[in-house]
């Protein structure tokens, strides 16, 4: 959990400018707390924006991904949730949590996790899950690969964003969505956004026009192989111009 912690503080400076470099482990932290409640609240306007854009929280199929009980925006709905840190949830229903990190694969995806006896890395077959969905992730390596799914077919996705439209951060997350668009398919794609007051509201999700895709397509050549596709030259590129910049 600390590791998720240190993200969600790395998110905190780089949306607020606060570089004040206390522990991410306190977190009675006033401005910290404060940031985290209000994220909060503004994710559940997020829901009801995606809600809105026919999004079904309560489809068991759908799986949040890569959050934590401090984040998560699916906690009163029966959405399923996979995650590294199951223990920050609480008393959340159990069945609703798929402990490990989400793991693409050319047939699909698998849950990665450990065996309890060997703690050798194992993957598990989620046939259940046909769409994926996150948002606010911390750099593009949450959302890594998730290209080759949609573009293929084998799992939807739906990746958002919202915040302030003072946040410090909105120009890098503008960027990363630039990315993401820049290796869907034409057309297959439905992308939505709403400001409320100050706050901003974006979703992009699967929405295929056609039942064929075509894998001909330019935009699907990088991604006929995942394990080459998650550690591909854009990828690179990406860290080399947008990764390294001081926010």
């Amino acid at each position: 959990m600390e590791k998720y912690r240190q993200n969600l503080l790395i998110q905190f400076q780089n949306a607020t400018g606060h570089h004040t470099g206390f522990d991410s482990k306190d977190l009675s932290e006033t401005e910290f707390m404060k940031w985290i409640k209000e994220r909060n609240r503004i994710g559940e306007e997020y829901t009801s924006f995606i809600e809105s854009e026919g999004v079904d929280l309560e489809d068991g199929a759908l799986a949040e991904v890569g959050k934590s009980g401090l984040d998560s925006v699916v906690l009163p709905y029966k959405t399923k949730i996979i995650t590294d840190v199951p223990d920050s949830f609480g008393d959340i229903d159990r069945t609703r949590l798929l402990s490990g990190e989400l793991s693409i694969e050319k047939n699909g995806i698998y849950l990665l996790t450990k065996n309890r006896i060997t703690l050798k890395p194992k993957k598990i077959a989620i046939p259940e899950i046909k769409t994926v969905m996150t948002q606010n992730p911390g750099d593009y390596r949450q959302i890594n690969g998730w290209e080759y799914l949609h573009n293929h077919d084998l799992v939807r996705i739906i990746v958002g964003f919202y915040g302030k439209i003072y946040d410090k951060d909105l120009e890098y997350k503008i960027e990363m969505l630039k990315r993401l668009k820049k290796f869907l398919k034409d057309g297959s794609y439905k992308e939505t956004c709403e400001t409320n007051q100050d706050n901003y509201f974006y979703m992009i999700k699967s929405d295929y026009k056609n039942d064929m895709i075509n894998l001909y397509d330019d935009k699907l050549l990088y991604g006929n192989q995942p394990d080459q596709y998650l550690q591909s030259f854009y990828f690179e590129e990406y860290n080399q111009n947008l990764g390294s910049k001081n926010l």
